[in-house]
């Protein structure tokens, strides 16, 4: 297997004073050398412009640019045809243009805790997408239809405003191993569906509105981690039978002592109430 060409770029003060940026540009400015890189990374180096070198790695498969300043994506990204993983959370960025929204091979789309203001429909192209974060942004709803992407492994959505029928195309979205709901103004969860997805390993539905839970959640085989904090749970299905269960979180819930009793004996340490 041909070895994959990397680029790190992590900002460190050394005694040459180079900064990364500079060993960047200098090591890849030759098309050649440009069209040898797959991945790019950069992480916490107050970046607050996308650096338009990468433009030119036409083979590039994976951009990570979290933790930066950037304020906007060129739509020129539209050339990098054979990108399948695109990382820009914890940035500033306010807009996204409709032409990323081309990259058909996209895998892989982290975009939370940005100040983006809208999520075009045109997102609904990515349908390869396994990972998808969009969550603490400047939005508070989505328009797009949730259920077009159902190769969906990994999907956050915290802070954004669901309806009771987004809530059941999320739920019905079975190839999810991670589910991350958190304040997202949630009152029931579907009685169906739940059960199908059956690889569901780790769910987040803190600071909602949730008064019950459906029994199948607990019943799932390969269940992990459950938050359920901040909620009005006033009890949990514990005879179900969930011995995957290896964290569960229910602070600040409605539950009563003679329930918090059981699940502290079934639970053991695993709970926090």
């Amino acid at each position: 297997m041909k070895k994959r060409h990397t680029l790190i770029l992590i900002f460190i003060l050394s005694i040459n004073c180079f900064s990364q940026s500079t060993y960047y540009s200098k090591k890849y400015n030759k098309v050649e050398d440009s069209l040898k890189i797959e991945s790019v990374f950069f992480f916490q180096e107050n970046l607050t412009e996308f650096p338009k070198e990468i433009l030119s790695f036409k083979n590039v498969k994976s951009i990570n640019i979290k933790f930066n300043k950037i304020t906007k994506i060129p739509k020129e990204i539209e050339n990098l045809t054979q990108l399948e993983e695109l990382i820009l959370d914890y940035n500033e960025i306010i807009e996204i243009p409709v032409e990323l929204y081309k990259l058909k091979k996209l895998r892989t789309l982290g975009l939370a805790r940005n100040k983006i203001i809208k999520i075009d429909k045109k997102i609904e192209n990515l349908t390869n997408l396994t990972s998808l974060s969009l969550g603490a942004n400047s939005f508070d709803k989505i328009d797009f239809d949730i259920s077009k992407f159902d190769k969906l492994g990994h999907l956050e959505l915290n802070n954004i405003k669901l309806s009771n029928g987004q809530v059941e195309k999320v739920f019905k979205l079975n190839q999810l191993r991670t589910l991350m709901l958190n304040n997202c103004n949630i009152t029931a969860l579907p009685k169906n569906g739940i059960e199908n997805i059956l690889f569901l390993k780790d769910i987040f539905l803190d600071n909602n509105n949730l008064t019950a839970i459906p029994n199948s959640l607990f019943s799932l085989n390969y269940i992990q981690f459950i938050s359920l904090q901040n909620n009005k749970l006033k009890t949990i299905p514990i005879e179900q039978n969930s011995n995957s269960i290896k964290y569960l979180f229910l602070k600040n819930n409605e539950l009563s002592e003679s329930v918090k009793e059981k699940l502290r004996i079934k639970y053991k340490e695993n709970v926090d109430l």
